[in-house]
């Protein structure tokens, strides 16, 4: 279900909220290099990336070509799910690519 105030946000203002969000993750448990494109799938909406390298998390605003895994939903669902309120299974978001990449990166959203 999408609100009116969903549809007036821009892909920057979604962007920069998903970003606060997923800069809140502790990636201390993660130990190898991840790079995760996600797509906002809606008005609006746009493709941005979560690049873990070097035990440093980087959220930017475009496509990644060398990524392990693709996280596709509407910016509500991906909301949920960056804000730790729903896992995965739950909050209609698709996930492509490396399987254990994507695995290990949702064990540190504790999801």
């Amino acid at each position: 279900m999408t609100n009116n105030f969903d549809l007036e946000l821009s892909f920057t203002q979604k962007f920069f909220i998903l970003a606060s969000l997923i800069y809140m993750i502790d990636v201390n448990n993660l130990h190898e290099d991840y790079y995760i494109q996600v797509e906002i799938d809606d008005e609006r909406g746009g493709i941005f990336y979560i690049e873990f390298k070097n035990n440093k998390l980087n959220v930017e605003p475009y496509s990644y070509n060398d990524r392990h895994v693709i996280i596709k939903g509407k910016y509500n669902s991906l909301l949920k799910l960056f804000s730790r309120n729903e896992t995965i299974n739950n909050c209609n978001v698709y996930c492509y690519g490396d399987k254990f990449k994507a695995e290990k990166f949702f064990s540190v959203l504790n999801l």
